[in-house]
């Protein structure tokens, strides 16, 4: 039990800074509490102000159904209770975890996951609010494989900055090459991000795929490495042979290095690739695919 109120099930994912627990509350309720490490030793108020960041860019950004929901925080802890967010459970997971198993997602119902995914980037940039470690890992699926976004704690609000920053976070494998500069577009970083998570749906595997691992992210970190050309390069163009021209233009130039030359989320939105077949209907073929690769990792686990 934890503040008398929720009882802690399991771990259900891990960051830089944080554990995410399921957890039920009184009336059988479930929830992901996130909760700050005492491993990292921060001080009380150092987690309180972690807690309490989260929470309140939260309350700025708003809901969106693509976006994980926050309920409420606790930012009062002590030696036994640890200070935590209330956010929406998806009991499904990371589309990370299921991609590592059961590899790239077809194109339409990739088209359709990714749709929901820059709603919620759309949301944000509409409010001059940068992501800033947006991946596989940040998504999430609710019971019926709606994809949500979520993990808010690099986020950063660019009003009144032409949309610029100066703030070093990400994780290696997704970071714009221009966050090594001294001052970057918050939003044109996250459009790359976004590239590199597109990439990794209609693929299932990375040009180098030691890099596919959450544990490498920096986040809170000014100390940056790793290459975020990688898709660039000539020699991973092998890779992409089989998907259409029309994501293939999409993602190249998402991930152009040219922070200038990147789309916008509007124009992404309007991009052939994204407009080319109705999504309506898709719903129930997304959910059977879906299951049924949870289906099977989950039979693989039990072999």
């Amino acid at each position: 039990m934890i503040s008398d109120t929720y009882t802690l099930q399991k771990v259900i994912g891990r960051g830089g800074s944080s554990k995410v627990f399921s957890a039920i509350d009184r009336e059988g309720h479930t929830y992901a509490l996130k909760t700050i490490r005492r491993d990292k030793e921060y001080t009380s108020e150092m987690e309180s102000m972690m807690v309490m960041r989260e929470y309140m860019v939260m309350m700025h950004i708003g809901e969106h159904p693509n976006i994980i929901k926050h309920y409420s925080c606790n930012p009062e802890g002590d030696n036994q209770t640890p200070c935590y967010n209330v956010m929406e459970y998806c009991q499904n997971g990371s589309l990370s975890s299921i991609i590592k198993k059961s590899g790239a997602i077809e194109e339409n119902i990739c088209r359709f996951m990714f749709l929901q995914l820059a709603a919620a980037v759309q949301h944000l940039h509409s409010k001059h609010f940068c992501h800033l470690d947006l991946k596989l890992e940040n998504t999430f699926l609710d019971e019926h494989f709606n994809l949500k976004l979520g993990d808010f704690g690099s986020g950063l609000s660019l009003a009144n900055t032409n949309d610029l920053t100066s703030k070093k976070v990400g994780t290696p494998l997704y970071i714009a090459p221009e966050v090594k500069q001294d001052i970057y577009n918050g939003l044109k970083a996250d459009i790359y991000s976004l590239g590199v998570t597109l990439c990794l749906m209609l693929l299932g595997e990375l040009p180098d795929t030691s890099a596919f691992q959450a544990e490498k992210s920096t986040v809170g970190s000014s100390d940056i490495e790793g290459d975020s050309d990688v898709f660039m390069d000539e020699s991973n163009y092998e890779k992409l042979a089989y998907l259409s021209n029309s994501s293939k233009d999409l993602l190249s130039k998402m991930m152009d290095l040219n922070p200038d030359s990147r789309p916008s989320i509007d124009q992404i939105l309007a991009h052939e690739w994204v407009t080319t077949k109705d999504a309506s209907g898709m719903e129930f073929i997304v959910f059977q695919e879906m299951q049924a690769r949870t289906d099977f990792i989950s039979a693989d686990k039990e072999m």
